[in-house]
């Protein structure tokens, strides 16, 4: 007997099972393995089972899943592609009294994987929404890696090459944050990855890889940025980088450059620095222009030129690390020596 289920768009009426009726469906976010079959919850078999639908990122890999654990509930397909136009035809499927769950390729549904549309669209029709925790690759390679949990800070990829603009955003915060973080990235851009967070970090900083979790050959090395530079990429990873210490972004000496971009001791800093908590150093009166070519510092990490940042995305950053609204479009336009009613207007989107 074939015990294969075929995954397939399926219609209400295709349905001979489930709640249908005047009640409101219910939304399970159930998680599923990230490697071994044996973290697979008895929970989240179960709702597996008893759901009408399972929205699936992937139907080809998930089919593999339900054949092990003997589910036969049917499937559609649900990802980035699609995750707008089927948001909509699975809240007419809620309406009509069906439980449907949500399912990834591995891990934890919305950590870098469809859902969150479905979820903000459940919520705002009020369809009811629960979860089913499991495995999760970014919390277990935190745990794996020793660094500090309090806090840790989830990225996910780091836009690619050609996405100039956020690329560059994502590596400016990256560069001053003191919060442990996590990335996912696949084999073929890993190198490039580590190489440009080495170069805002400095090769130094150490990080840990982790890849196979939970499988056979499980493999978690704590490497200097340089030292994980060295090694051939083997499957998809998850990096867990160690934040900037909070000795290192707070005022000190060799933590500031000069006008002339060397750096600077303590009495000749001409850089402007937000700390942790948005409060502000300088070696002259805080507020007072920066010389042109100055770097901008950002809890005591250089941050280049405001050129090298939009305004928006200066403001941004001020505002991230603790300053009002305000304060930062002032302190945006007093850096690039421009009326604080343009910085006003570009933060805005005004003209």
């Amino acid at each position: 007997m074939d015990n294969e289920i075929k995954a397939k768009d399926i219609s209400i009426s295709d349905v001979a099972r489930g709640s249908a009726g005047p009640d409101l469906g219910k939304l399970y976010i159930v998680a599923t393995p990230i490697g071994n079959l044996g973290d697979m919850s008895y929970r989240a078999v179960e709702t597996l089972k008893n759901v009408s639908l399972i929205a699936a990122e992937d139907t080809r890999n998930s089919i593999k899943l339900l054949n092990h654990f003997e589910i036969r509930t049917p499937m559609t397909s649900y990802h980035e592609h699609n995750k707008y136009e089927k948001a909509e035809e699975l809240i007419g499927r809620f309406r009509a009294g069906m439980d449907i769950a949500i399912i990834t390729d591995a891990g934890t549904p919305c950590i870098s994987d469809p859902g969150e549309v479905l979820i903000r669209r459940c919520r705002e029709e009020g369809i009811k929404v629960t979860g089913v925790p499991g495995a999760c690759a970014a919390i277990n390679a935190l745990t794996l890696s020793g660094f500090s949990s309090r806090p840790f800070l989830f990225l996910g990829f780091l836009p690619q090459k050609k996405q100039k603009k956020d690329r560059q955003a994502m590596l400016s915060r990256i560069a001053v944050e003191t919060a442990t973080m996590i990335m996912y990235e696949a084999p073929h851009h890993l190198k490039d990855t580590l190489k440009a967070l080495s170069e805002v970090l400095g090769p130094e900083r150490r990080v840990c890889l982790c890849r196979e979790m939970t499988k056979r050959y499980e493999e978690v090395l704590i490497l200097s940025l340089s030292e994980a530079m060295e090694l051939e990429p083997r499957g998809e990873y998850v990096l867990v980088i160690e934040g900037r210490n909070t000795k290192e972004a707070s005022f000190g000496a060799g933590a500031w450059s000069s006008a002339s971009g060397g750096a600077g001791a303590p009495g000749s800093l001409t850089g402007v620095g937000i700390g942790p908590y948005g409060q502000q150093f300088s070696g002259r009166e805080v507020g007072a222009p920066l010389a042109m070519g100055t770097d901008i510092f950002v809890d005591g990490a250089a941050l280049g030129s405001g050129a090298e940042l939009s305004i928006e995305e200066q403001v941004k950053l001020l505002m991230e690390r603790g300053l009002s609204e305000k304060e930062a479009i002032k302190e945006t336009a007093v850096r690039r020596s421009i009326p604080k009613r343009e910085v006003y207007r570009a933060w805005h989107g005004i003209g």
